[in-house]
């Protein structure tokens, strides 16, 4: 008895690509709440709020994202209000300053990551 195995390939088919489907759709909203974490917190810093945790979740986010301008920008204000942020704040303000070439003032943020990192 010969057995037809089209349905089945076809099942299979559908499965495979129902799961890469949905597995694209999980990594999009990721993607666009980090937009949305940045109009929100800059929304917020229009209106006139700051506070030393709003300008690291922009650095952070900025650095992930790789808009290194911006995120130069806010971790400069966090450190103003923070005198004592988590070393790896630190590493990675001397990463963002090497990839805009300030390379002598990346060096020294990197000291101060080693200086910390070892207490």
């Amino acid at each position: 008895m010969k057995k037809n195995l089209t349905p089945l390939f076809i099942a299979l088919l559908c499965i495979v690509f129902s799961a890469q489907g949905q597995e694209n759709l999980s990594s999009k909203p990721a993607e666009s709440n980090a937009i949305d974490v940045i109009k929100i917190y800059e929304n917020v810093l229009a209106d006139g709020y700051e506070s030393a945790q709003i300008y690291q979740k922009l650095a952070q986010v900025n650095f992930v994202r790789e808009n290194y301008n911006d995120a130069k920008k806010w971790f400069e204000k966090w450190f103003e209000l923070d005198e004592n942020p988590n070393p790896v704040a630190y590493y990675h303000y001397s990463k963002t300053l090497e990839y805009l070439n300030e390379t002598e003032k990346a060096k020294e943020f990197l000291e101060l990551f080693q200086k910390l990192s070892k207490k």
